[in-house]
């Protein structure tokens, strides 16, 4: 069965009201296959990673409403559609919240964290160049990790504080690409993206 996301301000299946816009941009077949297993956790990204080693300004909230040059997730699309690029998400978080769908949530792994693709939702936050995301983001992403953990049976759990790459992650709903892999920086995406959902309520293992 197909999932997609409800469009903006509608009421979806289980009767969650959904204060997030969502739109569907083109799939990108080349970036993901079939899903061979049941949806275990979501992996947030950001865009940059920032910060990491090669980019070590620290993130920043900003309060202000993103201005059209800080929405980039078309650019991100168009970016991951490349004939050389491998990668991509599920999901695309935009500067002023909007939430952009890219590929079937249930029967697509796309390919966003080694070793999780198959068991996985990959949701990706644009970033900023200078490390910075916008506060409509985390409000989008708490929103949207409480549809998504519904509407696959996640546990509202998610993996805070950072100690680096997990050798257990069972029980844990939301990840972060930081805590999979040890090629991503702290940045990617940062405590402020994680402790939202801590702020939400959600249990930090």
């Amino acid at each position: 069965m197909c999932v997609a996301l409800p469009y903006t301000m509608l009421v979806n299946d289980i009767d969650l009201p959904t204060p997030f816009q969502t739109v569907k941009l083109p799939d990108i077949p080349k970036q993901g296959t079939s899903r061979r297993k049941a949806v275990a956790h979501v992996v947030l990204h950001t865009t940059g990673g920032y910060p990491d080693s090669k980019h070590p300004t620290p993130q920043q909230i900003r309060s202000e409403e993103a201005e059209a040059r800080h929405c980039q997730a078309q650019s991100v699309h168009a970016y991951w559609s490349r004939t050389d690029r491998i990668g991509a998400a599920h999901l695309l978080v935009d500067a002023d919240g909007a939430v952009y769908q890219i590929a079937d949530l249930s029967t697509r792994a796309m390919y966003h964290c080694v070793g999780y693709n198959q068991v996985s939702i990959g949701v990706e936050v644009v970033q900023q160049s200078d490390s910075s995301l916008f506060a409509a983001q985390l409000v989008s992403v708490v929103e949207l990790c409480e549809w998504l953990a519904l509407r696959f049976s996640l546990p509202r759990s998610v993996a805070m504080p950072y100690t680096g790459v997990r050798d257990v992650v069972d029980g844990v709903g939301v990840l972060g690409h930081r805590d999979l892999s040890s090629n991503r920086g702290s940045g990617d995406p940062g405590d402020f993206v994680m402790s939202a959902l801590v702020d939400a309520g959600w249990t930090a293992l």
